[in-house]
């Protein structure tokens, strides 16, 4: 996957534990805005999803520039600990403050029920953990200074992230499985991508599937 400097990725993330282990799906859509915020799609192909080691996922959404110079960090510190990740978003938040987007975004942060405001985070990882027994999602956005929101994932429980929740989780309810395999779980997933993908251009593409268990993390299947 292409990655794509000064692009915003307006991602939706789709999450839950199935058989084989935790099923972590994102889309592969990078759009730009314009100074009209039109959004123009730039590729289908862009890379959201980055392996920390064998027992974590980052998922990123936002601005790539400035998510992905977060990310470099984390990768090239030693300690891995959510405690370290949330002073790294805190001191990396402060270095971009100054950028022109960044103001810009600031002045707009409040109106979450905006999607082109969710969508063009400076700052916004979802961090997918194993610990052997449980599987966790810890999210770090700046509205509340990137303090480490944490919850546990169940078999069955489906966590949405980043942009259109509301219609992916009214979609996912239609589309049910009642055998919920790792199949029939990327089915599912990769037809609520389509069906937003109709309306909503910022969300579409490839459709990348990652699933995490047994100390291994493998990209399973790519939905074209």
């Amino acid at each position: 996957m292409p990655k794509i400097k000064g692009v915003d990725q307006m991602s939706l993330c789709i999450a839950t534990v199935t058989p084989n282990g935790l099923l972590v799906s994102v889309d592969g859509r990078g759009v730009v805005q314009d100074k009209d915020n039109h959004v123009h799609v730039i590729t289908d192909s862009a890379r959201k999803i980055y392996q920390i080691d064998n027992d974590m996922l980052i998922f990123v959404s936002g601005e790539y520039t400035t998510n992905i110079e977060v990310v470099k960090e984390i990768i090239k510190s030693e300690d891995k600990s959510l405690r370290n990740i949330e002073a790294i978003c805190r001191n990396k938040y402060q270095q971009f403050r100054n950028l022109d987007f960044v103001k810009k975004w600031e002045n707009q942060m409040q109106n979450l029920d905006s999607e082109l405001v969710k969508g063009a985070m400076p700052i916004c990882l979802n961090v997918f953990q194993f610990n052997g027994i449980d599987y966790t999602n810890t999210r770090f956005i700046p509205h509340n200074n990137f303090d480490p929101e944490t919850m546990k994932l169940t078999f069955g429980k489906i966590v949405l992230n980043g942009i259109h929740n509301n219609k992916a989780a009214n979609l996912l309810k239609q589309k049910r499985n009642i055998v919920r395999s790792l199949e029939s779980e990327i089915n599912r997933f990769t037809s609520v991508y389509r069906e937003i993908e109709k309306n909503h251009k910022e969300v579409g593409g490839n459709i990348y599937h990652y699933i995490m268990g047994n100390g291994k993390i493998e990209e399973v299947a790519i939905s074209e």
